[in-house]
């Protein structure tokens, strides 16, 4: 059996040890206040974690930016499509089948084209037309959501018109003896004032000129009939069978 003891001094060394005063510890916090190690670790840390949050806006703000731009010119192309179309042709359709086309029918805009206000997005006349459209889509972020950013937005409109500045049409009416069997000339003067009627209605004041010309073998249009196609009145195609000698 093996028997431990402890020599009086030291027992009485142990038993009389005393808690540090108050100014030893305020020395050790000091101490520990001024300790700079492990200080470069925590400044790595926050300058990381702000090249993180500044790397990631770059990030998306560039993946905006080329979303916003195949957006912008995809409805460009779109709309001169649609201007371009000839007369009769409804522009909406080419519009809409173009950003289909494209994957981004999604993102087209109701176009306005009813004729019910005047506001409409699309306007045709005979030497006219004029597509406006716009589009709005939005993108989910990579990094930036961690900023409390989650979805980025891109906005596109886009107007094309055609215009052709002077709309000449010339009218061969045939009035020669031929035509005064099964009443062509009655008909000639009914398709001839609803074409022309058609095309004035069409176009604005000023870009539409319609001239006539008479045609028939040893006969000419007299003047005076000349001087009122001139006006530009359309009542003058009825007298068609009176102004030709």
């Amino acid at each position: 059996m093996t028997h431990f003891s402890m020599k009086p001094d030291t027992w009485h060394s142990l038993s009389s040890a005393k808690p540090a005063p108050p100014h030893a510890r305020g020395s050790r916090l000091t101490v520990f206040r001024k300790d700079e190690d492990g200080a470069v670790v925590a400044f790595t840390l926050f300058a990381l974690l702000m090249m993180l949050i500044v790397g990631g806006i770059a990030i998306d703000t560039m993946r905006q930016e080329m979303s916003r731009a195949r957006l912008q010119n995809t409805l460009d192309n779109a709309v001169l499509a649609g201007a371009g179309a000839p007369y009769g042709t409804k522009p909406k359709p080419i519009v809409q089948d173009f950003m289909a086309k494209a994957g981004m029918s999604a993102y087209l805009n109701e176009i306005d084209d009813d004729g019910l206000d005047g506001d409409d997005d699309i306007i045709q006349t005979l030497n006219t037309s004029k597509v406006s459209a716009t589009a709005k889509m939005s993108m989910d972020t990579y990094l930036m959501h961690l900023t409390g950013v989650k979805q980025l937005g891109a906005v596109a409109a886009s107007t094309a018109e055609r215009r052709v500045p002077k709309l000449e049409v010339a009218m061969v009416l045939d009035v020669s003896g031929s035509m005064r069997n099964n009443q062509k000339l009655v008909n000639l003067k009914t398709a001839g004032k609803a074409f022309t009627t058609s095309i004035l209605n069409s176009s604005s004041t000023g870009d539409a000129v319609i001239s006539i010309v008479p045609f028939q073998l040893g006969r000419r249009a007299r003047p005076a009939y000349l001087r009122r196609a001139g006006s530009g009145r359309i009542a003058d195609l009825c007298q068609l069978p009176s102004i030709f000698r």
